[in-house]
């Protein structure tokens, strides 16, 4: 649950984040706070919770850290393994994939899809309730957020910020498998090296 805190936290406002650490006056509280996650994350079962922390940790990526540099295959890992999740092919003879968590105005869902907590309260119709939880989930983030696009667009950024040969260089420092399976997804703008 701390964990989903943070990621909202993160995600809603990084300086309210870079505030919290820096109130800490812990030299590693970055690095700790890292640790953990990336630890811990694998605990974490339900796709929307695995997306939020995925969100959260796409968006550090451009934060232009050191701390973050030295575990960025980790943090494409994490991200990597949450994408083979919610991912689904949504046009099978063209290949093109799309976030099985994102909601359009125009879908019909029930209470389980809208609101995790509401999952005790059935909507026999279209009540002044139901359109509140409706409200609520389609600006949520997880539902409201590609994970695919957000990093497509965090790597992008990433890449602007510390030039083409930095960026080829953090990249091949992730694990060959996961540079694979996250092109399946995304341009990941660097030439996968043959694995033996």
């Amino acid at each position: 649950m701390y964990l989903s805190i943070m990621a909202r936290v993160l995600l809603i406002n990084q300086v309210v984040f870079s505030e919290v650490l820096q109130s800490l006056q812990l030299p590693n509280a970055l690095a700790d706070i890292l640790d953990i996650w990336i630890a811990k994350s694998s605990l974490v079962t339900q796709a929307d919770k695995k997306k939020l922390l995925s969100l959260a940790m796409s968006s550090l990526l451009t934060a232009h850290n050191d701390t973050i540099f030295e575990r960025f295959g980790y943090i494409i890992l994490k991200i990597c393994e949450t994408m083979n999740d919610i991912m689904m092919e949504y046009y099978e003879e063209s290949g093109v994939w799309a976030d099985s968590l994102v909601f359009t105005e125009s879908m019909e869902f029930d209470s389980s899809d809208m609101w995790s907590l509401a999952s005790d309260v059935e909507f026999e119709s279209k009540t002044h309730h139901y359109e509140r939880c409706r409200q609520i989930a389609m600006e949520d983030p997880v539902h409201k957020i590609s994970l695919k696009d957000y990093l497509q667009s965090q790597l992008f950024t990433l890449k602007t910020q510390i030039g083409n040969e930095r960026y080829q260089n953090l990249m091949l420092s992730v694990d060959a498998s996961v540079l694979t399976d996250l092109s399946e997804f995304i341009n990941i703008g660097v030439t996968i090296p043959a694995t033996t």
